[in-house]
């Protein structure tokens, strides 16, 4: 397990621009940690050797595009698919538990599912995967703070090519965002800049979420991952009211009202989510946020 998390760690290091763009699962994952009950934390502090938001871009990092074949049977334990980035959701933006797309990707819900059973018996798996698990969920958990990363399906079923933000539709058309081609799906990525005054600090961000969503938490939690994924995407959908493909975007896409408001819910919402599994795998004597 030490030389799994020196490879991870190393590569972080060497991975900068990474922390750039994917500053929100940093953050998402920060306020996940500070909801977990002490119970919780031991478990991390027995498996990590960093808080979790210093692991929160390892399944970015070591996707598995490059090995073959296509079943990734030949890629190494500690790599992530990518497949497992996006999820898939029917016309009542209900997650399906297998990518309905040709390229294969929206297999997020299944995915969150396999790892939240498996860590069930975490006493009972190697320290190594029990990392490579709880990594993954810290990641795909908090991947669904984009709207990006959500496929839609359409009313008959078949997958929707202009529907989310990663295989197809608004992820291959760009924008022109403040001199530079981007696609929507990188713009809400860097979300953060929502309230750039916070200067990316996380104990700014944690006060602001759990300032204005704290009191919320009983309704963000209510059901499960499939009812969260939902939720995520039926509020996700706007997105197709407010950009149209190739539009000129700029900085007030981020200050808009209610662009603020569904991205800073998401932020929200996923950390709460997070944190809520983890506390359920982990502390026996766990009540609830």
């Amino acid at each position: 397990m030490k030389k799994l998390l020196l490879v991870l760690s190393a590569s972080l290091l060497l991975s900068a621009p990474a922390f750039s763009w994917g500053w929100a699962h940093r953050m998402i994952a920060y306020i996940a940690q500070e909801h977990c009950t002490p119970a919780t934390r031991e478990v991390f502090d027995r498996y990590l050797d960093s808080p979790l938001n210093n692991i929160a871009l390892w399944p970015d990092i070591f996707r598995c595009r490059l090995w073959a074949p296509q079943d990734f049977s030949d890629a190494p334990d500690y790599c992530f698919k990518s497949w497992e980035h996006a999820v898939c959701v029917g016309p009542d933006c209900y997650p399906l538990l297998h990518s309905n797309r040709p390229e294969g990707n929206g297999e997020g819900y299944g995915a969150i599912l396999g790892y939240i059973e498996r860590l069930e018996h975490y006493k009972e798996m190697t320290d190594s995967a029990v990392v490579v698990d709880l990594t993954a969920l810290v990641h795909m958990v908090g991947d669904n703070h984009c709207p990006g990363h959500i496929l839609y399906s359409k009313p008959d079923g078949t997958w929707d090519p202009m529907g989310g933000g990663i295989a197809g539709g608004y992820g291959t058309y760009t924008h022109n965002f403040g001199g530079k081609r981007m696609t929507l799906h990188a713009i809400i990525d860097g979300g953060d800049q929502i309230h750039r005054e916070f200067n990316k600090n996380l104990d700014a961000w944690k006060d602001y979420l759990d300032g204005r969503y704290w009191d919320q938490r009983h309704e963000i939690l209510s059901g499960w991952v499939g009812e969260w994924l939902q939720d995520a995407a039926i509020r996700s959908k706007v997105i197709y009211e407010w950009v149209r493909p190739g539009q000129d975007l700029d900085e007030s896409f981020y200050t808009d009202q209610e662009h603020e408001a569904l991205i800073s819910y998401l932020f929200a919402a996923s950390a709460y989510r997070l944190a809520e599994i983890f506390n359920r795998l982990f502390d026996p004597d766990y009540k609830g946020l």
